[in-house]
């Protein structure tokens, strides 16, 4: 958001090439100093931009970064560089660390069935998945992506950013108590810091 000016970074992970995810990137790893993490495709293309620290692997590949366990998961999106490169398929993270909890950052996607899969390996605490609708999923279908990952604690992403985008929380809550899945929806306004588990 305007006046909030990125200062720290530990890493930064790209689930693809889009210039909403990875457009500031290449400009912010170097000032950072931190690495930056994507699917092989999308780090060859950030070094070819002069991005050094980045650590390129694959789906289902899991990677130490500063101390957490990073798998990257499937994701039902398209991927291309700000520049119209085309960059191989998109992806989901699942972040793991001894005594905090599990996360699965879902990516721009649509549901798909290897989230129940997700579920079942990784146990997530957390999940944050797109539900803006149009360009990803939208609320209906994010319940079932509820249902699915089992995560008690979800964070809506990909949504109110432009009009297209139409998805909210609170229509999410309410696809949840259709389908009868209880888990706890957070949402903050951009630059608001949101914690789970209370």
């Amino acid at each position: 958001p305007a006046g909030r000016e990125i200062d720290r970074a530990d890493a930064i992970l790209l689930t693809h090439g889009h210039g909403d995810h990875a457009g500031d990137a290449v400009a912010l790893a170097p000032r950072l100093g931190c690495p930056v993490v994507a699917h092989h495709e999308l780090a060859g293309w950030l070094e070819r931009q002069g991005v050094e620290n980045v650590i390129g692997f694959n789906k289902g590949g899991c990677s130490d970064v500063c101390g957490v366990a990073v798998t990257l998961t499937n994701a039902v999106h398209s991927s291309t560089a700000p520049d119209g490169t085309p960059l191989g398929d998109p992806a989901g993270f699942v972040l793991e660390q001894d005594g905090m909890p599990t996360v699965y950052f879902t990516g721009d996607t649509a549901v798909h069935a290897d989230m129940g899969l997700i579920g079942e390996i990784y146990r997530p605490q957390i999940a944050v998945l797109s539900i803006g609708d149009f360009y990803t999923m939208g609320p209906r279908q994010a319940a079932h992506a509820v249902r699915l990952i089992g995560a008690p604690e979800v964070i809506g992403g990909h949504y109110g950013t432009f009009p297209a985008l139409t998805g909210t929380p609170a229509a999410l809550r309410a696809a949840l108590q259709t389908l009868g899945v209880e888990a706890t929806v957070h949402e903050g306004a951009p630059g608001e810091l949101v914690r789970a588990f209370g």
